[in-house]
């Protein structure tokens, strides 16, 4: 019971020294990283880190900022100009085309220099008989390298060798590999062709660009993203700037500000500079040349519900209590929960169904099983949840949680908070062994 007052505890001091000090709108904290050249790319890598891709001198510069915020430079001895490149996994991929001319006939090939960001090791290998490759129109997967030819993509294997060509039935204008290397996308004229280990599939998109984390494309002035066949257009993004996602929310710039954007829900965190870069998953940084130097902000999940909380609330809003705000849950404006949650029920399964996010003690987005003690941030607003009978946090109900309930009743071990709350599951007010037997009826 102690640990877990002292996690409450350590929760509320967070939580209030993060409102204390948390950034307002146009106020993103920012750091300036020297030496990181000409900016040409930002990425991001699950493992937490970023990687800046810049130039100096007609050479490769690769910075990495790890998840500590530590910085390293790294230099690449390639020919920049004429040497577009690839990203996969923490290694960066630099090809060269190039003619065998010994023969007579000219035989193309592509030179293609692998650069592991972590070890600094560089290694190169050629694929032979190659159309030759020009920025935007490579893809590696961590299993296999594609490369398109007219209205073909040919796909060669981990050791360079030509495994397989995929009709496209048009010209391809460019191909990336999903974040994570679930899938490869190629853009065509009037279609987007998603290639995995296990099918073909064309999605009817007319895109431009593809953004390296997957189901993610962008015309002129929008960024179009796909799920489960599913396309939601987020109209006014600026897709020169990239684009990033933190919780559910699309991180990109619109209208000259950085913007976070969740189906109709639209919040602006910065100003923005005319040449920044924004990647990320789960945080995301925005970078900007500043000379031969990089200016970063880092956006966190933190800096999510900053600015819900600083939001203005709807102005038609009567501030009366509404109940079931969503069909498939109660949640009630008037002290600020969510129930009618079953143990058990995913955060993905929340997000579905309320369009918001569920935020974890810590404040960063939660994920597997929602818990009591967690929090929904939902239309400029956040809600604590509520899981009947969920009495200790888990997400599910079993003879733990009745224990606990019977310690409360005991007067052996308190129940407070949210906790009492999850433990009245009759809703009367009052928690006896009326709310142990139906605690005791779900347990078995």
């Amino acid at each position: 019971m102690k640990l877990r007052i002292m996690a409450v505890l350590a929760a509320v001091l967070f939580a209030a020294a993060f409102l204390i000090f948390a950034p307002e709108s146009k106020a993103l904290s920012r750091s300036t990283v020297s030496d990181c050249g000409e900016i040409d790319a930002v990425y991001y890598d699950e493992n937490g880190s970023f990687y800046i891709l810049g130039k100096i001198n007609n050479r490769y510069i690769v910075t990495e900022i790890d998840e500590n915020c530590s910085v390293s430079h790294s230099e690449v001895e390639i020919d920049a100009e004429s040497s577009p490149y690839a990203y996969f996994d923490g290694v960066f991929y630099f090809f060269t085309n190039g003619a065998d001319v010994s023969n007579g006939s000219p035989l193309p090939f592509v030179t293609v220099t692998s650069f592991e960001c972590d070890s600094g090791t560089i290694l190169k290998r050629t694929i032979n008989n190659a159309e030759p490759v020009q920025r935007g129109t490579y893809a590696f997967d961590g299993r296999c390298f594609y490369l398109p030819e007219p209205a073909f993509v040919k796909i060669y294997n981990s050791k360079y060798r030509f495994e397989e060509r995929i009709s496209l039935d048009d010209w391809c204008k460019c191909i990336e590999s999903a974040h994570g290397g679930s899938a490869v996308y190629c853009v065509c004229s009037n279609s987007v062709v998603m290639i995995t280990d296990r099918y073909v599939e064309r999605i009817n998109i007319a895109a431009e660009r593809i953004y390296p984390f997957g189901d993610k494309f962008s015309d002129d002035n929008s960024i179009v993203y796909t799920m489960n066949g599913e396309t939601i257009l987020y109209d006014g993004f600026d897709p020169s700037h990239g684009v990033g996602e933190i919780g559910g929310w699309l991180i990109g710039v619109k209208n000259g500000s950085i913007a976070a954007v969740n189906g109709d829900r639209e919040l602006l965190l910065s100003d923005v500079s005319q040449d920044v870069f924004i990647s990320g998953s789960g945080r995301c940084i925005c970078v900007s040349q500043n000379g031969n130097d990089a200016e970063l902000a880092v956006i966190t999940q933190a800096d999510i519900i900053a600015a819900l909380s600083a939001k203005t609330s709807d102005p038609s809003d009567d501030g009366n209590a509404r109940e079931n705000y969503s069909d498939a849950y109660s949640i009630n404006t008037s002290d600020h929960t969510v129930r009618g949650i079953e143990p058990g029920t995913t955060v993905v399964s929340i997000k579905n169904n309320t369009g918001g996010t569920v935020i974890d003690m810590s404040g960063s987005a939660a994920k597997g099983i929602a818990s009591t003690g967690m929090r929904l941030a939902l239309n400029n607003d956040y809600y604590n949840i509520i899981i009947d009978g969920d009495v200790n946090g888990t997400g599910t109900v079993n003879s733990a949680d009745l224990d606990r309930i019977c310690d409360h009743i005991c007067g052996e071990k308190m129940l407070d908070g949210v906790y009492l709350q999850a433990a009245d599951v009759n809703d009367d007010g009052i928690v006896d062994l009326k709310d142990a037997d139906t605690i005791k009826l779900m347990v078995n």
